[in-house]
């Protein structure tokens, strides 16, 4: 599997020729690096452009950017496009490798690792392990990567109906007749 190399200059010529067609403002332009840089994260990446707020402040803000700048979310799928380009690491090797892990940290594939043997001398043995927390990290990735899992800052309700809950106390049981009764 290959992987892609490109130069950077004329991605900058053009990243900032983009910037200015677009017209976004310099916290934007920090947001969407650091959106990127944080693996999508959207609070992080809030925080990171403005640091005095709260983390609920934060992700409710990157929401509410990403739901409504179309192009702020351009200019992310410029930058994701040009990490790509730059990225050692093809999808179909990044989805492999974490295939393996998986496979490997359940115990299916046997590791390869260096041991001291009786004498003193380093050898290679084949061995299975059963790591399950690198096998809930890769099924993870997996999912991160295949879009399973939907960040808690971009689920939204939009409803003009107000929810009413009703709280009702509940009965207390009866008591049951003392024997002096």
């Amino acid at each position: 599997m290959g992987t892609v190399m490109a130069t950077t200059e004329p991605i900058v010529a053009y990243q900032q020729g983009f910037l200015a067609e677009w017209n976004l403002r310099d916290d934007e332009v920090a947001f969407a690096q650091a959106y990127v840089a944080n693996g999508l994260d959207g609070k992080k990446a809030y925080l990171a452009v403005k640091p005095g707020v709260t983390p609920g402040t934060a992700a409710k803000q990157a929401c509410v950017w990403l739901k409504k700048n179309d192009e702020l979310r351009r200019y992310i799928e410029f930058l994701k496009a040009q990490a790509a380009m730059r990225a050692e690491v093809t999808a179909a090797e990044f989805l492999e490798k974490t295939r393996r892990l998986y496979h490997q940290c359940s115990g299916d594939i046997p590791v390869k690792e260096t041991v001291n043997d009786a004498e003193g001398d380093q050898v290679e043995v084949e061995r299975k392990i059963f790591h399950p927390g690198g096998a809930g990290k890769a099924v993870e990735m997996l999912g991160r990567y295949a879009g399973v899992f939907v960040d808690k800052s971009e689920v939204a309700v939009e409803s003009k109906e107000p929810v009413a809950y009703v709280i009702q106390p509940v009965a207390p049981a009866p008591k049951k007749p003392s024997s002096g009764e």
